[in-house]
């Protein structure tokens, strides 16, 4: 169903994917009703809704761990979600346009290689739990310091090596030795 601009066929695709009917929408660029002439350089655009093609605002996976990008369901959906598809019709239509001559169509598609890798469970757990292991098991350790940082603070015991003409350094060394 053509639109005169962008902004319809938004509203038309959104009102569609309520009642699950939409499929996909071309916006074609500097191409205007009135346009009677195909242009030689054709820009184009494939709207689709979100759930059948990659998403694009997403850089890498939030929890990447190496091996290729082969899930069906997650990695190849400009595949089975029919963007790749309908690009190949779309470019072999401007193709016979442009040129008169029919080509054949069909996509041919293959997943960009990808170098050896181990594939060890036990080291990508290791690695994505490693930090929280760090953080507690210095926990222990720091609140132990910091609670003897407290008394002495209430006990005034700086203040009383002080009076005694003893250094700073024999409170730091007796932290010290106390902490270990």
């Amino acid at each position: 169903m053509p639109h005169t601009d962008e902004d319809q066929l938004t509203h038309q695709a959104l009102f569609l994917l309520e009642e699950n009917k939409f499929w996909a929408g071309l916006v074609f660029l500097d191409v205007y009703p009135w346009t009677t002439t195909v242009p030689r350089h054709v820009k184009y655009k494939i709207r689709m809704d979100i759930d059948q093609v990659e998403r694009t605002n997403k850089i890498k996976d939030r929890y990447w761990d190496p091996g290729p990008r082969a899930d069906p369901m997650e990695d190849l959906r400009y595949i089975w979600g029919g963007f790749a598809y309908l690009q190949d019709m779309v470019e072999h239509g401007i193709l016979k346009i442009q040129t008169g001559h029919d080509w054949p169509l069909g996509v041919y598609v293959q997943q960009m290689p990808y170098p050896c890798y181990v594939d060890d469970l036990f080291m990508l757990t290791l690695n994505r739990c490693f930090p929280i292991f760090m953080v507690l098991a210095w926990i222990y350790s720091v609140s132990m310091t910091v609670k003897s940082i407290v008394l002495e603070k209430e006990l005034r015991l700086k203040e009383t090596l002080k009076v005694k003409k003893k250094k700073d350094n024999v409170h730091c060394f007796k932290r010290e030795l106390k902490t270990k």
